[in-house]
């Protein structure tokens, strides 16, 4: 399954680990930082940008997944 998780915070990174074992994950974040420890850390794509821009979700192949998530918090 395609799954795209916007925010690699708390959740989004405890959504990616468990979700990038047996699925194609891409990560939005805001944070080039955060995108590039989880990209280093789990094997998923990784999109730097504001996860509600039409650009970056597109960049991420939003309309070609079957799930997308939210998972920034704190």
């Amino acid at each position: 399954m395609k799954i795209v998780i916007v925010g690699a915070g708390k959740v989004g990174v405890a959504l990616t680990r468990h979700l990038s074992v047996d699925n194609k994950v891409t990560v939005i974040d805001q944070n080039p930082h955060l995108v590039e420890n989880i990209i280093n850390i789990y094997d998923v794509m990784g999109v730097c940008g504001n996860g509600a821009s039409y650009d970056v979700q597109k960049e991420a192949d939003v309309e070609h997944t079957e799930l997308s998530t939210a998972g920034r918090c704190g």
